[in-house]
């Protein structure tokens, strides 16, 4: 009511004993291939001039790939 003292509580007092992101075991990614995605989801590699390219060139495109993908998801 106006004009009456009630003390805050916040619902994050504990946040960091209780939240997951910091309480359970960090969780690594096991990925075989060393990418963060599946190449087939970006048809540009299946493109002749990136096949005739070397596999350091192809995977510098996938890398700079996933930058576009991840400044989309910022912006979005």
């Amino acid at each position: 009511m106006i004009g009456q003292s009630t003390a805050y509580r916040s619902a994050f007092v504990r946040w960091d004993e209780r939240a997951s992101v910091r309480s359970k075991p960090r969780r690594v990614l096991e990925s075989q291939s060393g990418l963060y995605f599946p190449p087939e989801l970006i048809p540009f590699l299946d493109h002749p001039l990136v096949l005739a390219l070397d596999a350091q060139a192809r995977y510098r495109l996938l890398v700079h790939r996933l930058y576009q993908y991840l400044q989309f998801t910022v912006e979005l």
